[in-house]
């Protein structure tokens, strides 16, 4: 996982472009050309755009996939861990969703795109922090073997963490006045993406080690190791990025789908193992 999340870099400074901002089109050369040629052109001009979208929407089918997951995973043994978990990841999908479509203009929004897109995709990502930790802070808190209240406690997650999702959501798309979040030219580019990388190492990297401990399963390992990537992606943002669709912008895009990929990674190997067990003990009797 380390040579994975600095492999972008490495590369990067190899010479290679990771970076498609938008640029305008030529009026003129666009005036001349035919309606067919005249689309086309258009869509390389947005390339920037367009890559944005694979990638968020990666992430956001990576979060819903994890999710659905874990509550299966919830139904065959019954603990807490995966739905709490994957409720987390599932509802910083949606947020994710909502960025994504919003930014592309199939949603409704108020602020311009120049303050919209950088303060949503901050958001997005503060949610996904506080929410992953908030999850991990609840299963810490309750009592190991408990599961009278299973259901209780889960859909009480559940609800709190789409109230949240969509009071962001609807503050971002009815704002009129969003904070400015980017800020060229300095050497904090982005400082409120700092804030995440904050709570990984002091709250979550403790909280996550505990909730491994105490739970000794690959999610659980997996949920641990996904604090890297997480961290590098807004290292990327806030140390890097200066405009939209740049070199490292689109590499903290990439991280992020790393990021959601290990704990669905996690998941797919207890199934592994389950049914390794089971066949083992089959095979016994």
């Amino acid at each position: 996982m380390v040579a994975l999340c600095a492999l972008p870099s490495i590369l990067s400074f190899g010479g290679v472009g990771f970076g498609l901002p938008d640029y305008a089109p030529d009026l003129g050369a666009l005036s001349r050309m035919a309606p067919a040629a005249r689309i086309d052109s258009l869509r390389y001009c947005l390339q920037g755009s367009i890559l944005h979208n694979l990638l968020e929407w990666t992430a956001v089918c990576l979060a819903v996939l994890t999710a659905l997951l874990a509550f299966i995973h919830f139904r065959l043994i019954r603990t807490m861990l995966a739905p709490v978990i994957g409720t987390a990841l599932f509802w910083s999908g949606c947020v994710d969703a909502f960025h994504t479509l919003a930014s592309d203009h199939f949603t409704h929004r108020v602020a311009d795109a120049a303050r919209f897109i950088p303060i949503t995709c901050t958001a997005s990502r503060l949610f996904s922090c506080v929410v992953l930790l908030v999850g991990a802070g609840i299963l810490l808190v309750r009592k190991k073997g408990r599961h009278r209240w299973d259901w209780s406690v889960l859909m009480a997650t559940v609800g709190v963490f789409g109230i949240g999702s969509y009071a962001l959501v609807q503050y971002c798309a009815n704002s009129t006045y969003l904070p400015q979040c980017l800020f060229p030219g300095r050497v904090l580019t982005r400082p409120y993406d700092l804030i995440p990388v904050i709570l990984y190492a002091v709250v979550g990297y403790p909280l996550f080690r505990l909730l491994d401990r105490r739970s000794g399963s690959r999610f659980s390992h997996a949920l641990l190791v996904s604090l890297l990537p997480q961290a590098a992606s807004e290292l990327h943002m806030a140390l890097g990025s200066s405009m939209l669709f740049d070199a490292n912008f689109n590499i903290a895009h990439f991280l992020k789908i790393v990021a959601y990929a290990v704990p669905l990674a996690g998941l797919l190997l207890d199934y592994m193992s389950t049914y390794r067990l089971q066949a083992g003990l089959m095979a016994e009797l």
